[in-house]
């Protein structure tokens, strides 16, 4: 679960390849996902955060990759690709974007994405 600066929630449902977003009350704003999500497809979503800019990343663990859309659920772009297993993102202190692919047994620190 991850929290934007209006304090929507975001939460990732592995089983459904989904991404929902509540409000700080609980009341469920809208979802995004399913086998593709905003025109690309997700194999497994496996984690997912927010930065400050109030972007959603969602990682995606079985294609080895991390994209990158608004907190509206609308796609951006990829910012990593070509990993083995991504199952772990979160945003460093500083704005850094940090990826962990356990099939490979490294985390990868992005300064820039």
């Amino acid at each position: 679960r991850f929290v934007d600066r209006d304090g929507n929630m975001f939460m990732s449902d592995w089983f459904t390849n989904r991404v929902y977003a509540y409000n700080g009350t609980g009341h469920c704003l809208f979802s995004f996902g399913g086998a593709e999500i905003g025109g690309v497809e997700i194999a497994i979503v496996s984690g997912i955060c927010t930065d400050s800019m109030q972007n959603v990343l969602v990682a995606d663990e079985f294609e080895g990759k991390v994209e990158l859309f608004t907190n509206s659920g609308q796609y951006v772009r990829r910012v990593v690709s070509n990993m083995t297993n991504v199952n772990g993102i979160a945003i460093g202190p500083g704005g850094q974007l940090v990826v962990t692919d356990t099939m490979d047994g490294v985390g990868i620190i992005y300064p820039h994405y």
